[in-house]
């Protein structure tokens, strides 16, 4: 524990030094577009700044995740995952647009990766993916992308300990059902 701490005092940008904006600027962007998120989030979020009785931080994404909490939705595509989907609960299926934590988007072409923000790049949902969250159940309606869609299953959803999934994340993680991921288009 003190290893960490002392860790985070010595980095170029420890976090409990820099809670103003003067040290910090809010949403700073460098030359290659890229923005630093935790400078953007840590005057509504970091624990420095903690208000009680408030819900914090952005009451935008919490309000809209509280919505879908309310509205029971089952499973709804975002952008905004993080606060939105952490306010909308554990029985909200997130399909994250931007694949930054969706297994299956991840590995698909990114929509219009040249104008896109570093690191978020919006991928299309492929026809029956949605009715396969929602249902649990596959329904993709391409042929290739439903069969890897099913190793993909193994991978993220079978036992921990089973053989099909330690199969599963070897083939995948060797590219032997890259060909069935070849053919799809969005």
């Amino acid at each position: 524990m003190v290893l960490i701490f002392t860790l985070g005092f010595i980095s170029p940008t420890p976090t409990l030094t820099s809670i103003d904006r003067a040290s910090f600027p809010i949403g700073r962007v460098d030359i290659n577009d890229i923005s630093d998120e935790r400078s953007f989030y840590f005057q509504s979020s970091s624990l420095l700044y903690d208000k009680r009785n408030t819900i914090e931080p952005y009451q935008g994404l919490v309000g809209r995740g509280q919505k879908l909490k309310l509205e029971r939705v089952k499973v709804k595509p975002l952008i905004n995952i993080g606060f939105e989907g952490y306010f909308a609960g554990p029985k909200v299926y997130i399909i994250d647009r931007l694949a930054l934590a969706d297994p299956l988007l991840a590995r698909l072409t990114p929509l219009d990766a040249q104008n896109s923000k570093p690191g978020h790049f919006e991928r299309a949902i492929p026809e029956g993916y949605f009715e396969s969250v929602k249902n649990n159940e596959n329904r993709i309606a391409d042929p290739n992308l439903a069969l890897y869609y099913d190793k993909l299953r193994l991978l993220t959803r079978a036992p921990l300990w089973s053989w099909e999934r330690f199969n599963a994340i070897w083939r995948i993680n060797t590219g032997q059902y890259d060909y069935l991921l070849k053919s799809y288009k969005p």
